[in-house]
């Protein structure tokens, strides 16, 4: 009188398959961290710690605005991220032309209530270095353009002055609320693209094809890593060795066009909450290497996922 149990059923063809089925080496790409919620936790953490929020918001409004800021901080560093690569610059940085730009293509900037002598002028202020910073020995520095830390002061200043002194908004908080939904489809446009990207190079057949050319890349990649650094370092390879590796491939047609090399660099690197006081975030590592590369074939086919192994192969 027991139970009846029903058996899974499987036809001999299926089980000679999954038995002849060598099991799966461990992936390429394991030993990339990926921007989990404490690694954006520590980002924000230190840029809001570099920014000169006294000047901007009273001490009291600071736990509400972390608040905001937190849940949306993926996306920010994710704006930073592409427009840091359109000056073309190594050392990346946000300038004054393209932060206007991309105001302006969120509908802040009306002419009235926000012209773009605003915007400039916000990114001005948001430019001066506090003092203590000033005494400090960065291994980074920008002169012409935003850093991370210093585009967040620059998001901030722009939604008091856009939101909260014109009383649209009744507080910061809520100022920097309107502020990021203006700037959500930029924002969804940009973490779209990073997810596509990941999801397809980590694809199993991805994985397969990248693991077929794992020697000629280690190749490529020692070959051209580290030209003028000391023996004994650790080597990484840095943006304009990358952008010698693209030359020589012939990388570039008509959609990744050589100003988008940058791009492809940093969609390859690992997200680092220190970007001052190390070069980290400047330095690619072999797993970095192949990260890159995956978005170049990505931005070459002007964000087209299909047949994504097919063209890591090629």
């Amino acid at each position: 009188d027991g139970v009846p149990v029903q058996m899974l059923r499987v036809t001999e063809t299926e089980f000679v398959a999954a038995k002849g089925r060598p099991p799966r080496t461990p992936a390429w790409f394991l030993a990339f961290q990926g921007e989990t919620d404490a690694l954006l936790r520590d980002c924000l953490e230190v840029d809001w710690s570099r920014a000169k929020i006294g000047r901007i918001l009273d001490e009291s409004e600071w736990p509400a605005v972390i608040d905001v800021l937190s849940g949306s901080y993926k996306g920010i560093v994710a704006i930073y991220r592409y427009l840091s690569t359109l000056s073309g610059d190594s050392s990346f940085g946000v300038n004054q032309m393209e932060a206007a730009e991309l105001m302006a293509q969120a509908g802040l900037v009306d002419g009235k209530v926000t012209r773009i002598a605003d915007v400039d002028r916000l990114f001005i202020a948001a430019k001066v270095m506090n003092v203590e910073l000033k005494r400090g020995r960065f291994t980074v520095r920008n002169e012409k353009a935003l850093v991370r830390h210093q585009f967040l002061e620059f998001l901030l200043r722009l939604a008091n002055q856009r939101f909260v002194q014109t009383r649209e908004a009744s507080s910061i908080a809520e100022g920097v609320r309107c502020l990021l939904k203006a700037l959500g489809d930029a924002t969804a446009f940009r973490l779209a693209e990073l997810d596509a990207l990941m999801r397809a190079i980590h694809e199993d057949d991805a994985d397969d094809a990248y693991k077929r050319h794992t020697a000629t890349l280690q190749a490529v990649f020692k070959q051209n890593s580290g030209l003028n650094l000391p023996l004994g370092v650790v080597v990484f390879m840095s943006f304009s060795e990358f952008q010698e590796v693209l030359e020589r491939m012939d990388a570039f047609n008509a959609e990744f066009t050589r100003p988008r090399a940058g791009f492809a660099f940093r969609l390859g690197m690992m997200t680092q909450a220190e970007e001052s006081y190390s070069s980290r975030f400047q330095e690619m590592s072999f797993v970095e290497f192949q990260h890159a590369l995956g978005a170049v074939v990505f931005l070459r086919a002007s964000g087209s996922t299909e047949r994504m192994a097919e063209r890591v192969d090629e």
